[in-house]
């Protein structure tokens, strides 16, 4: 598989870091503690490829949060703290981690400075393939280690604003693992609470608790209410993993859509994430109409956006505040409600017309004999999306532009970063929660060099990227916005409507990063 497709799987995706990083509210709780219980999940997918290295998939992130630790945790307000590494200090090119005694593998080995960086240069590796390649590990990126201090110095070949916190938040594989990493696709070999004992693809995955797990961010001591097991049920329906739910056949299910709302009248309790269900790209390339920032303008102006939102939302949703939307957020502030002007038929009507598109047959634009046709592709598999995607279609039309509409599964998304398929509009499903994360899609190398699909060149976005990159981690953060901001106002990528996800539980209580329940947190409860 090309890079470029491995690459296009994060724009599904969520990783998991931390500690308690949990949005939205459960009820109080069922009961008290209790020890030594089963706690089983609905997952909606199979994850595939069990090595965290190589797949950015939600499925696989949420079973990597269960087998595997990060060196760094982050709490509900973005901040970092302790977990396999007990210090660390970073510029925006060098990172220094100390790791803390005493953790130890699955198999009882103790995990080795030099473990953490052959795998984070395995990564760093082209020729690995990973998909955390150019999105939280820059390449070039070299790491060294001291067995005798426990300390992994990492340099990158170019500044990252978030250096610490992206090498802080990718899963750290064991020596073995590291060595012969075909053991991790249907095994696990890390120094997480839970280890993998049964795997049974496209059906169940059963792990089982680490008694000796001693180094858990959420503070130390002996626990309360952890679960002796974790059944994890592959269940593709969301209907079927609601009624799991009330039937207290599982503890946790991820629930998006309208089903959300019986489960809620039940009373069953739940935490909720804020999650993109896509932002509006446009094809850039000179050869298309949408090169020209008036079309794009007049495209967004001719368009109902709160509207459209609220039907890709089943009227749930929350006004977006930027493109990147997922919670534990480090850059927070609004960069859409100024920047993204209401519907006005008329305006857009005038961009066109400015533009040299003007009336012709049937209503259409036309310009040097050529008609206004555009190609709308988006991610299947939702009604609500595709619901809402036609409803722009149909807004369009009152403005004379003709938009077709086809909807893409993975693979054919991962075709369009390619550039092997033709389109002008796109609904890009970015679920990132650092503002660095997006840059390899809105500049630089256009596939098939690079990832920048929607071809943007913007000048002011580079250089405030650019200046960003100087800075270090929140500090960063007025620059980063002010690069978003430039995105926004040129109609490079216009954010929409945030979905409320709900994650339901029955018996357990759990906390979350980036949408994935984290393995530490887990605790049973009596019903």
């Amino acid at each position: 598989m090309m890079r470029s497709t491995r690459i296009a799987i994060a724009l599904l995706v969520s990783s998991a870091m931390g500690l308690a990083a949990c949005s939205g509210g459960a009820s109080s709780r069922p009961g008290g503690l209790v020890d030594g219980k089963t706690f089983t999940l609905a997952l909606a997918g199979d994850p595939g490829n069990l090595d965290p290295s190589m797949s950015v998939l939600a499925p696989t992130n949420q079973m990597s949060s269960l087998m595997y630790d990060n060196l760094l945790a982050q709490n509900k307000a973005g901040d970092l703290g302790p977990w396999l590494a007990q210090k660390w200090s970073a510029t925006t090119t060098k990172a220094t981690f100390t790791l803390r005694r005493g953790v130890t593998c699955s198999d009882g080995s103790p995990l080795k400075a030099s473990d953490v960086a052959a795998d984070l240069n395995f990564i760093a590796n082209p020729d690995s393939h990973s998909p955390y390649l150019g999105l939280l590990v820059a390449p070039g990126l070299k790491a060294t280690a001291n067995d005798s201090t426990g300390s992994v110095t990492v340099t990158s070949a170019k500044p990252d604003s978030f250096l610490a916190r992206n090498l802080g938040s990718i899963p750290i594989i064991c020596g073995k693992g590291t060595r012969d990493r075909s053991l991790l696709a249907h095994g696990s070999d890390g120094t997480g609470p839970y280890v993998l004992s049964k795997a049974q693809p496209n059906d169940q995955y059963t792990l089982t608790r680490r008694k000796d797990y001693a180094w858990r961010p959420d503070g130390p001591g002996k626990q309360k209410g952890l679960p002796d097991k974790i059944v994890v049920r592959i269940v593709t329906n969301e209907e079927t993993a609601a009624n799991l739910l009330i039937t207290g056949q599982v503890n946790a299910a991820t629930i998006r859509g309208s089903g959300q709302l019986r489960l809620i009248a039940q009373g069953i309790r739940n935490r909720s994430f804020e999650q993109p269900p896509g932002v509006l790209v446009f094809n850039e390339s000179s050869s298309n109409p949408t090169s020209d920032p008036a079309v794009r303008k007049a495209l967004v102006q001719g368009a109902d956006l709160n509207q459209v939102g609220k039907v890709m939302t089943d009227s749930q949703g929350r006004p977006s505040r930027g493109v990147v939307a997922m919670t534990p957020q480090v850059c927070t502030g609004n960069v859409v409600t100024d920047n993204i002007p209401g519907r006005s038929v008329a305006a857009a009507k005038s961009m066109l017309e400015t533009a040299g598109w003007t009336v012709g047959t049937g209503g259409f634009r036309y310009k040097d004999g050529k008609r206004l046709t555009l190609k709308f592709t988006y991610p299947s598999g939702r009604t609500e999306i595709a619901a809402g995607v036609e409803l722009l279609q149909q807004q369009w039309k009152k403005i004379g532009v003709d938009v077709s509409l086809e909807g893409l599964d993975t693979a054919g998304l991962g075709r369009v970063l390619q550039g092997a398929v033709p389109w002008d509009i796109g609904l890009a499903p970015f679920q990132f929660n650092l503002p660095s994360n997006l840059v390899p899609f809105v500049s630089g190398p256009t596939p098939p060099a690079g990832i920048n699909f929607p071809r943007v060149e913007n000048g002011d976005y580079q250089k405030l990227v650019g200046q960003a990159q100087t800075l270090t981690d929140k500090a960063s953060c007025t620059k980063w916005n002010a690069a978003e901001t430039s995105l926004i106002k040129r109609a490079d990528i216009v954010p929409l409507m945030n979905s409320v996800v709900r994650v339901f539980l029955n018996g357990a209580d759990v906390q979350l990063d980036r949408g994935i329940i984290l393995g530490t947190s887990i605790r049973m409860y009596e019903k």
